[in-house]
């Protein structure tokens, strides 16, 4: 065989075992339903799948993850009192909408997320 020929191979190889692990890797549900623990404002609607390929990297919001170990939902940490995470309100008010005023795109006003 060709040196090509060897080399096509071993890239095509590659890329299937690439593929694979990434179509069977849990990337969660394609949309999440945040709430403040029944508190102020509707729940906002989250277009996770959306977020993920826009950001390719899980840890911009799942900060605390651990290597290997299976992501874990924001409430998981931020609860509604104070402590050492900021209260899930804060947490998201700080993460998503200061990320999309960053950005200059997404939505920035009460109504965006939560509804009228």
């Amino acid at each position: 065989m060709s040196k090509k020929i060897v080399a096509v191979l071993g890239g095509l190889a590659l890329l299937m075992t690439t593929a694979s692990v990434v179509l069977a890797t849990d990337n969660g549900p394609a949309e999440i339903k945040l709430d403040f623990n029944g508190k102020s404002k509707a729940v906002a609607g989250f277009k996770h799948h959306e977020h993920q390929k826009r950001n390719g990297d899980c840890k911009v919001c799942h900060h605390k993850a651990k290597e290997g170990e299976p992501m874990k939902a924001c409430k998981t940490c931020h609860q509604e009192k104070k402590g050492e995470a900021p209260a899930i309100k804060d947490a998201y008010h700080d993460k998503c909408k200061g990320c999309h005023q960053k950005e200059k795109k997404g939505p920035t006003k009460c109504e965006d997320c939560h509804g009228k």
